[in-house]
């Protein structure tokens, strides 16, 4: 990837990666040479902030980040037995869904279901399935 102003420079407004209660590696985005360069330093919540913390960000939608100390619960009220998908929650037991992954002949395929299991989350595993073509 390359830039076209020389000096020029971007921060990520958030930590990217947790590595203990209260630090984390941050990414610097720079343009030199007319090509991007990232330099990655570590930062302390509690220095900037004192009483905060790193927050992993268990969803991947924006990365780590400092939060004063406790970190919120990153289910927001889910029970113990609910999956949060998306913005859909699932109850232990309930199917998400099916694919098909091989035909076995015109009128069947083998593939696999996906299904919430108990506990806080995203927890999900997938069993194999075979589905009716018709």
């Amino acid at each position: 990837m390359s830039c076209h102003i020389e000096g020029s420079e971007m921060e990520w407004s958030h930590p990217t990666q947790c590595f203990d209660k209260t630090q984390y590696h941050h990414d610097r985005h720079m343009c030199r040479n007319g090509e991007i360069v990232v330099e990655t330093t570590v930062e302390d919540c509690a220095k900037k902030n004192p009483g905060y913390v790193c927050c992993q960000d268990v969803t991947g939608e924006m990365g780590d980040y400092c939060h004063e100390d406790p970190c919120p619960d990153p289910y927001g009220g889910l029970e113990d037995d609910e999956c949060l998908i998306g913005d859909l929650v699932y109850s232990a037991g309930m199917s998400l869904g099916h694919i098909g992954r091989e035909c076995i002949d015109q009128d069947k395929f083998k593939g696999t279901e996906s299904f919430c299991v108990s506990g806080k989350g995203n927890n999900v595993i997938d069993k194999p399935y075979e589905g009716d073509c018709s």
